[in-house]
């Protein structure tokens, strides 16, 4: 049960906060053989309101900063747990999201949903580095920003395929090539 599971004694510390409670639990999960194999946790502003986290379309730099921070050290308390456990190298951990932002600000001091996207990808087997092209600095593009440079269903086609060994065929409407993120 998940009682049992709190019994293991971590020395990672995490963050006070919802997201790094959850991923905490996952830890705790793992550590007790009990995690599924995916864990979907949210993230949003310390108000609860998602508009205040990432979906940010006014006062940005009021919230933005904020969320960052509870993803970046909520992640890093999330490696550092799977490592102390000895899981990081069974792990993945992917970021996604259903729209990007537009890299212009609007009236609102904020941004408005765009083409685009960043993801990050994490773990004990990913290949690190940047993957795609830089959008070119001195290019200013209409609110929708700039068009992606992989498609993010390539990223979805290599955890199917490179992470849970299974085939991407017939998932979307046509075939899309993995990404070298993955090793073996």
């Amino acid at each position: 049960t998940f009682a049992q599971s709190q019994r293991v004694s971590l020395k990672t510390v995490y963050p006070a906060n919802e997201f790094a409670d959850a991923l905490r639990a996952t830890v705790l999960l793992a550590a007790a053989s009990m995690a599924p194999p995916v864990v979907h946790i949210t993230i949003n502003a310390s108000n609860g309101d998602h508009h205040d986290a990432f979906d940010t379309h006014w006062n940005q730099l009021k919230f933005h900063g904020a969320a960052l921070e509870r993803l970046a050290t909520g992640l890093a308390a999330f490696r550092n747990g799977m490592r102390e456990i000895g899981q990081w190298d069974q792990t993945l951990v992917a970021t996604y999201d259903e729209f990007g932002r537009s890299p212009k600000e609007n009236a609102e001091k904020g941004t408005h949903h765009g083409w685009s996207s960043v993801q990050l990808a994490m773990g004990g087997r990913v290949n690190g580095g940047l993957y795609g092209e830089p959008v070119p600095v001195v290019k200013v593009f209409s609110v929708g920003g700039p068009p992606p440079v992989i498609d993010y269903r390539s990223l979805h086609t290599t955890i199917i395929e490179n992470w849970w060994g299974g085939s991407a065929r017939g998932v979307f409407d046509r075939n899309f090539k993995t990404l070298p993120l993955l090793r073996g």
